[in-house]
C-alpha cells in the first residue's frame, strides 16, 4: 500500500510531458548562495507568482533573522526560483554550470540549492563524472545502469520522507558537476533497458554506485550490473608485464 501511494505521489508530481525529472541538492549549507547569470530572472517559491528580472543578473539569497532575502530585500516566500537562458553560475559551486532553473529553498540547515533536470541528462552527467571516459563502451554502459538504478531508488526514498530533493551531488550519493569542460562524448551509450536492477515496483538498493574499475578506488558495484573485461583492460595489460618480467 506504501509503495502504491508512492507511485501515485510521483506520477501526481511527474510534468505533462512525461519526462522523468530528478532534483538534485548541489549544495547545502548556512548561505549565503550567490546566482548570477546574464538574464537573470526570479520569482518567489509560490503559486501564481511572476518571474521579475534580477538587476546586474545576480541573486543574492540569504536568511536575515527569521525571513529570507533576495538581494536585501524580503522574500515573502519559503524560497525562489532563478532562470535564464544562458548557464547559471552558483558560487558554492565554482566548477559547474546548470541549464535551466535553479531553486533556492530555506531548510533546516540553512539554504538549500537544487537543480532539477530530465532523468536521462543526470545520468549522463553522472557517469562522465564517475568514470574516466576512455573506459570502454561497456563499462560506461554499466556505469550508466547502476546510476539510473540509484537514481531513482533514492527518488522514491524521497518522496516518501518528504524530501525537498532526491539525491546530493557529491560522492555521498553520486558525483554531479554539469557543465564541467570533457572530452567525453555528448552523451554515454545509453543502457539497453530491462537491465536496471529493479522490480516493477521498487528498485532493489544499489551497496554502491561505481563499477569496479581499473586505476579508481573504492567499492565494487552490487546492483546487478556487471562491468565485462576486455583484452585492452589496463589491469590484464599490467599484469601481463609482470608475469614476463617475473619469468
Amino acid at each position: 500500500m506504501r509503495t502504491a501511494a508512492i507511485l501515485l505521489a510521483l506520477l501526481a508530481s511527474a510534468p505533462a510531458r512525461g519526462v522523468e525529472v530528478v532534483r538534485i541538492a548541489v549544495a547545502l549549507g548556512p548561505g549565503p548562495v550567490t546566482v548570477s547569470a546574464p538574464g537573470l530572472s526570479a520569482a518567489p517559491l509560490h503559486e501564481g507568482a511572476v518571474a521579475q528580472e534580477v538587476a546586474r543578473g545576480q541573486a543574492v539569497v540569504a536568511i536575515s533573522g527569521d525571513v529570507l532575502t533576495l538581494n536585501g530585500a524580503t522574500l515573502d516566500a519559503g524560497g525562489v526560483v532563478l532562470g535564464a537562458a544562458a548557464p547559471l553560475r552558483v558560487d558554492v559551486v565554482p566548477d559547474a554550470a546548470f541549464a535551466g532553473e535553479l531553486e533556492v529553498r530555506r531548510v533546516p540547515s540553512g539554504l538549500a540549492v537544487i537543480h532539477a533536470l530530465p532523468l536521462e541528462d543526470y545520468v549522463s552527467d553522472v557517469t562522465m563524472a564517475e568514470m574516466p571516459v576512455r573506459f570502454p563502451p561497456a563499462a560506461l554502459e554499466a556505469q550508466a545502469v547502476a546510476a539510473r538504478t540509484f537514481a531513482v531508488f533514492k527518488k522514491l526514498e524521497a518522496v516518501a520522507e518528504g524530501r525537498p530533493w532526491h539525491l546530493g551531488a557529491t560522492v555521498l550519493d553520486q558525483v554531479y558537476r554539469p557543465g564541467r569542460p570533457t572530452r567525453a562524448p555528448a552523451r554515454p551509450p545509453s543502457p539497453r533497458r530491462g537491465r536496471c536492477s529493479c522490480s516493477s515496483t521498487r528498485p532493489s538498493r544499489p551497496t554502491s554506485t561505481r563499477p569496479a574499475a581499473a586505476g579508481r578506488s573504492g567499492v565494487a558495484m552490487r546492483s546487478g550490473a556487471t562491468v565485462p573485461t576486455s583484452r585492452r583492460s589496463p589491469v590484464i595489460a599490467v599484469a601481463r608485464r609482470r608475469g614476463r618480467a617475473g619469468r
